[in-house]
């Protein structure tokens, strides 16, 4: 069953962060040429980029798109998967380095389109296949696959692109909110707990600046702090534009979400509600076929005890 807001059609409340952050997001966006990153200031979860044309950060000529592999970094292993869960490979002195993994009752050799990912600890991670909408956790010491079932026969188990494992749950995009699965392990078998969606986002907000419509969908988040008992995350949607190309101006929609949690009786953390922190809209100027593609924070958390500084990659 989906846990959803009970006022849908409500005006957005903001809220204040709960703790103190400070991040930069950097946004990835494919190009015919290449690829742009953009860099947005984020402190105590604010933007500082309201109705701004952001400037690119760095260019590269690389790409990411829907046809490449999976590459992600696992701890300090960047982990590259194949075609079949069997093509996983780990990135040892410049040259990929194929692992040999193993799995019970598990078909390594089927085709598979990873839809998502997250990382569950330094030598972990889930991976969701959007043909049969089952998940696979691979550990990386022993290079054993297993199979992650939803509890119940829903179609929406998947993952959505780059996720967050905090408190024992997962969360990961889905139609304009998050939606968080409780990642439960009973004996040698993972399962994924029932769906909890927070669907904010289609909500609409009237402040000083223009009108931001939200109706359509969030399709990146990225994990800027969390706390003991809540967490904050930033959610950006860009969506590709379209031919014929007229302008160059194109709006970037992007919020801040702060999560409170809960203890369960198994010690993990259960969300229980999402409330926005800020909500931006920016622009890019690029002529021409462009597609914001991938976002990731680079955090400088200020620890409430002694004064020091963490710097942590989400």
């Amino acid at each position: 069953m989906f846990l959803r807001d009970e006022e849908d059609n409500a005006d957005v409340m903001l809220v204040d962060c709960k703790f103190p952050t400070k991040a930069h997001l950097y946004v990835i966006a494919e190009t015919v040429y290449g690829s742009l990153i953009y860099q947005v200031s984020i402190s105590d979860g604010k933007f500082f980029c309201h109705d701004k044309v952001l400037e690119p950060h760095r260019s590269v000529n690389s790409f990411i798109t829907k046809k490449s592999r999976t590459i992600f970094l696992v701890g300090h292993l960047v982990i590259g998967i194949g075609h079949t869960l069997k093509d996983v490979c780990i990135m040892k002195k410049k040259r990929w380095k194929h692992l040999d993994t193993s799995g019970p009752c598990l078909d390594q050799t089927r085709k598979n389109e990873i839809s998502g990912w997250a990382v569950l600890n330094s030598d972990t991670f889930i991976v969701a296949d959007a043909k049969t909408c089952d998940s696979f956790i691979l550990n990386l010491t022993t290079g054993e696959w297993n199979v992650v079932k939803p509890r119940l026969p829903y179609r929406c188990g998947m993952l959505s692109g780059r996720s967050f494992c905090v408190g024992g749950f997962i969360y990961t995009p889905w139609k304009g909110g998050i939606i968080a699965f409780e990642l439960v392990e009973d004996g040698n078998f993972y399962y994924l707990g029932e769906p909890i969606l927070f669907g904010l986002w289609k909500k609409k907000i009237y402040g000083s600046w223009r009108r931001i419509s939200l109706d359509e969908e969030f399709t990146r988040i990225a994990l800027i702090g969390t706390d003991s008992d809540c967490i904050v995350f930033s959610i950006f949607h860009g969506a590709p534009s379209t031919p014929p190309f007229r302008g160059i101006k194109h709006d970037m929609l992007m919020a801040t979400v702060l999560v409170k949690t809960q203890t369960t009786g198994r010690g993990t953390k259960q969300p229980i509600s999402a409330e926005h922190i800020d909500l931006c809209t920016s622009f890019i100027e690029h002529e021409g076929w462009i597609n914001p593609t991938f976002a990731f924070a680079f955090i400088s958390m200020l620890e409430s005890r002694g004064g020091d500084s963490s710097i942590r990659n989400r």
